[in-house]
């Protein structure tokens, strides 16, 4: 279903803007977010992430599985919620790291600032992605697999609504329409982690953030996310 739902996203996206400089600035602007999805969410910390918590849950302490799981969301939070911000304040600079070929052309400047004001809003969706994985992770140590599974559509879902609904009234609110896209990026990124909570909260393991990187388990963790970076 995800698959089908991003064909017409992508779908909707070529008949809308083409290939035109508009998007790609924005896929330039998604790239970026979406490689520290990879790393933080579905990618390096899932993987060491599950073993660990699954070790906790055969023992039968709910106690100490719920503290791993709060200083890991607090960890997790304080730690990519540093990367984001770096990312939104550097904004003009990763623009120019990432498209060198605009740089001193005839309207380079201008796809350079929608690159960067693009980056501001795309950014904090690696926070709530992450977060979101964390979370399905959880769900599916307990054998619940349906509500993890379906929460990805919902970025496919938020960029096509963002693109028919958002796209006509952005020139007319003063702002350029691929603008749209990039707020359906956070919007996805909210839903993703909000469409999940309710089932972690029935298990009675909805996180209340601490943060302490001295804690055993996150600094287990952490050793486990070495290798996985490489």
């Amino acid at each position: 279903l995800s698959r089908i739902a991003g064909f017409l996203r992508d779908a909707l996206q070529s008949r809308l803007f083409g290939t035109s400089v508009a998007m790609d600035a924005f896929v330039i602007a998604y790239r970026i977010p979406n490689y520290l999805r990879r790393i933080f969410a579905e990618g390096s910390m899932q993987m060491a992430f599950v073993p660990v918590l699954n070790e906790l849950r055969e023992r039968g302490d709910k106690v100490a599985l719920k503290d791993f799981i709060d200083h890991m969301a607090g960890a997790l939070f304080a730690l990519v919620f540093v990367v984001a911000g770096i990312g939104m304040l550097a904004a003009p600079l990763l623009a120019e790291l990432f498209a060198p070929g605009a740089v001193g052309t005839p309207g380079g400047d201008a796809k350079l600032a929608l690159i960067a004001q693009m980056l501001q809003i795309t950014f904090p969706y690696a926070l709530f992605i992450s977060l979101a994985s964390l979370v399905g992770g959880v769900l599916n140590s307990y054998q619940k697999f349906a509500i993890p599974a379906l929460s990805p559509i919902l970025l496919n879902i938020s960029m096509i609504a963002a693109a028919l609904c958002l796209v006509p009234h952005m020139k007319a609110w003063g702002y350029e329409p691929v603008l749209a896209l990039a707020w359906g990026v956070f919007v996805a990124g909210v839903l993703q982690l909000a469409f999940q909570l309710p089932s972690l909260a029935k298990l009675g393991l909805l996180p209340r953030p601490r943060f302490d990187l001295a804690h055993a388990g996150v600094r287990k963790i952490m050793k486990l996310m070495v290798p996985t970076l490489f």
